[in-house]
């Protein structure tokens, strides 16, 4: 008789083995061509700065302590969307994620953020607090 997988454990698994390597920024094969699609546990663990055996117990549904960052990490390497990511913190932890700090452009000169969306290599531009007020496509894509 088997028993049913956790929904951590499920959502984690469906979501890495979705998640084409050459997509995440870091990502570098260790070793040479790989012959399955996806991220391994150990890939998941290396990328986000944890022991596999920590990774695991994250993914097997283990109860532990998680924190918010590292919660973001495994979400930003996964791509998640905003309901994924909402299931994955709300799993793992019991609770909603806080909201996510979108840049804001409408206090920037609409002549800056043009040239920005223009530049074809990574392009931002930040305000005196640090916030990144507009990006352009390969900056959202290389930096997510």
């Amino acid at each position: 008789m088997t028993t049913a997988m956790p929904p951590l454990t499920r959502m984690l698994r469906t979501w890495r083995q979705r998640r084409d390597p050459r997509a995440v920024p870091g990502f570098t094969e260790r070793y040479g061509k790989r012959t399955r699609k996806g991220l391994t546990q150990l890939d998941m663990a290396l990328l986000t700065g944890m022991s596999e055996g920590w990774y695991r117990k994250l993914e097997t549904g283990v109860e532990a302590n998680y924190s918010d960052d590292v919660l973001e990490r495994v979400s930003r390497i996964l791509g998640l969307n905003e309901g994924e990511r909402t299931h994955l913190f709300y799993y793992a932890t019991g609770h909603e994620p806080a909201p996510l700090k979108r840049p804001d452009a409408s206090r920037l000169d609409p002549t800056i953020a043009a040239l920005v969306h223009q530049q074809f290599w990574p392009a931002y531009t930040f305000g005196l607090d640090w916030d990144i007020r507009v990006f352009n496509e390969p900056a959202g894509r290389d930096f997510p």
